[in-house]
């Protein structure tokens, strides 16, 4: 299942955030034009200590395995080991930014609410 399918309302939220984990891109080439399609995927870990870290990625499964050995935020590196509860799938990357935005300006309460209602 790549991506691109998983954001169909059929497919759980557990089920897109285990598909994106393999996934990075597709790349087609129409004539001489290439046409890259990317997913983005917007997602929260919990750390050791309980806190949250909210993030946007093309790659989530190298991204965490970037988190978890202290190379991919000063943040997340004194609060090791991550692990991912939330992802949401997006085709743009503006659209995952400003979702990103939305979530870190969300209370610590509103966001486990979130992760309690679609967990990974």
């Amino acid at each position: 299942m790549t991506c691109e399918l998983a954001t169909q309302a059929s497919v759980s939220r557990a089920e897109v955030a285990e598909s994106c984990l393999d996934y990075h891109s597709i790349s087609q080439f129409y004539g001489e034009i290439p046409i890259k399609m990317t997913s983005w995927t917007l997602y929260i870990l919990e750390c050791n200590d309980r806190s949250l870290y909210t993030g946007i990625t093309t790659n989530l499964k190298k991204r965490l395995k970037c988190h978890n050995e202290k190379r991919a935020s000063k943040y997340t590196r004194s609060r090791l080991p991550c692990k991912v509860v939330h992802a949401e799938i997006f085709d743009e990357e503006s659209l995952a930014r400003k979702r990103e935005a939305e979530i870190k300006g969300l209370s610590r309460k509103r966001k486990l609410e979130l992760v309690a209602e679609n967990p990974c």
